[in-house]
Formats: C-alpha cells, structure tokens, sequence
C-alpha cells in the first residue's frame, strides 16, 4: 500500500471496506493519510458519528447514516453522493429538504414516515432513487427530479405517469405488469429502456419503447 505502486495499492483498498479502514488508521500515520484519499462508499456499516467519520474519511462518497437522524447530522456528511437510509423512521417528508444536493443516490426504501407529499425535486443532481415501500408516488411522479435515471418502487400504479422523467433508464418494482406500464411511460424516453420485475428470486425484464 505504502511502496509506490499505484495499481497495487488500489487492488487492496477495494478490498477493504470502513470498518477496516477505522483499523487502517491506527496503524501509522502514512497509512491513514492513505486511507483519507480514498472514495470510500461504504452503506452496510451505519455511521453512528458523522462529525468523527468524515474527519476520518474526508473522501469517503458513500454512507448509511446510523442512530437518530436530524439536519445536522446530514450536514456533517458534506460530498456525499450515494446514502444509504433503508428502514429509518426519522426520515420524514421535512427531513428531505435538508438532504445533500450531491447525492446521485439514495435509497430511502421502507422509510414508513414518507407520504404521498415528499419531494424530492431539490435534488437535481439525484440519477437513482429507491422508495421501495413507502407512499411517494401514490399520487404520481411529480415529487420526483426531472433528471432521474433510475428508479425503484414496490409497484406500478396504472395512474401514474411517468412521463415527465425525460432521462428516466430503468424502472424496478416487485409486482411490475410491463405492458400496463408502457403507456405510463409514454414520451419518457425515446430510447429503449429496462423494466425489471422481481418477484422472490425470479427477475423478468422487458424492454420498453418510449
């Protein structure tokens, strides 16, 4: 990691995850200068300190925030594009306006204090979104940034339009009827597009014309 070999010390850093960079760091100070430069992402280990952890991984683009979850703490996680919040009581339709502009993903699945209200139109740099679970697009997409590529949800509703997600790529749900849905996305896309169904282990996917 130390001997001057670019390639060799990538190879073992994409090895590692936070938890063994929090290790890393005690080891000497060259080595966690070394861990500081690099773009961690990681989302299975919960941040439990924000203000500690992004001292430790200045670089560090990728977190699942842990414990009670308020603005500050957000604050805390400036740079970060991919955040992970599955199953989190404290994210609330309010608590969305004090999210990152950075993020390019989130994940928000299962989040039960989410309404059919939330917004997310804020977030104009946000390329994937999972709301799995919750109440978001009950009423439609119009909570949702323009410029979104991807997005998860637990069904297609066949009154809801998709239409005004002109950049919209691939859309994933657990109970997907392809056909139903094409006319939902109408005009979304002029390129073909992925719409993937997972019902337990079994994935189908069709592809849609715009």
């Amino acid at each position: 990691m130390l001997a001057g070999n670019p390639a060799t010390s990538a190879a073992i850093l994409s090895c590692l995850n936070t938890v063994d960079a929090s290790g890393l760091r005690q080891l000497h100070a060259a080595v966690a200068a070394v861990v500081a430069n690099v773009p961690w992402c990681g989302i299975n280990t919960p941040v439990q300190d924000a203000v500690r952890w992004r001292a430790a991984l200045p670089a560090a683009v990728g977190a699942m925030p842990g414990g009670h979850l308020k603005p500050t703490v957000l604050a805390a996680l400036t740079g970060v594009t991919n955040l992970h919040m599955h199953n989190c009581r404290c994210v609330t339709d309010e608590l969305l306006f004090h999210l990152l502009l950075s993020l390019r993903t989130l994940n928000v699945s299962y989040c039960s204090a989410l309404t059919d209200r939330a917004s997310f139109v804020h977030l104009t740099a946000l390329t994937s979104l999972d709301c799995c679970m919750t109440s978001v697009v009950e009423r439609g997409a119009a909570g949702l940034p323009t410029l979104l590529q991807e997005l998860i949800i637990a069904s297609m509703l066949a009154r809801v339009s998709l239409s005004g997600l002109t950049r919209l790529r691939g859309l994933r749900a657990w109970n997907l009827d392809a056909p139903a849905a094409k006319p939902a996305l109408q005009g979304s896309t002029g390129t073909p597009w992925r719409a993937v169904c997972t019902l337990a282990r079994a994935t189908h996917t069709e592809r849609l014309q715009g």
